[in-house]
């Protein structure tokens, strides 16, 4: 008598034997459902990574906006020299005016005359006048007088003292000029020459 047909089990033997319960694919409908759920928040991170991208260009776009130009090294200078016109006379032309000097153990006296001066300031309307003095460096002495007149001795024979230099003027200072007090910075050198000699 023929075996009756199986009834469809719903459980499947394995190759080792074991049972274990069917796994039945998911119906097209949910796997496409799936899909579509995962592209959208594929879809939706890359519209946030975007807008961050936008809003951090746009931070950074500020930020340089707000920052300052680069001054130019020139520019830094100017400022310095304004306050510092007499070391310009190597730029500009000034009517020298005459000297002598003479000497004591501590200083180097240089005895400016302003005859010059006198001539040019006769008019009473006459800007007043503008004495200014200073050492830049240990070789060297400049006085200028309103900005038209100098006494500059470059290349001093020996080193001075710029901290304890001076200045005094002799009054009425238009008829007797200015005494510069250049302090040697070697006590009791005696000078026999006021300048190097360029040979």
């Amino acid at each position: 008598m023929p075996m009756p047909p199986a009834p469809a089990a719903s459980l499947v033997e394995n190759a080792e034997g074991r049972h274990c319960d069917s796994v039945s694919a998911p119906s097209g409908g949910d796997a496409a459902a799936k899909i579509n759920t995962s592209t959208a928040a594929t879809q939706a991170g890359e519209v946030a990574l975007e807008d961050e991208e936008a809003v951090g260009e746009s931070q950074s776009s500020e930020i340089k906006a707000k920052r300052p130009r680069p001054t130019s090294r020139d520019e830094e200078n100017k400022d310095d020299e304004a306050g510092t016109s007499m070391d310009l006379t190597k730029d500009k032309i000034f009517i020298p005016l005459e000297f002598g000097w003479d000497q004591n153990d501590s200083h180097v006296k240089i005895y400016v005359d302003f005859k010059a001066v006198r001539r040019d300031h006769d008019n009473p309307a006459a800007a007043p006048l503008q004495i200014r003095f200073h050492c830049p460096d240990e070789w060297t002495a400049i006085l200028t007088v309103s900005d038209r007149f100098a006494c500059k001795i470059p290349n001093l024979c020996h080193r001075i003292d710029t901290s304890e230099s001076y200045m005094k003027e002799k009054k009425p200072v238009l008829d007797k000029g200015v005494v510069l007090y250049l302090r040697k910075k070697e006590f009791k050198n005696h000078w026999f020459n006021l300048q190097q000699k360029r040979g």
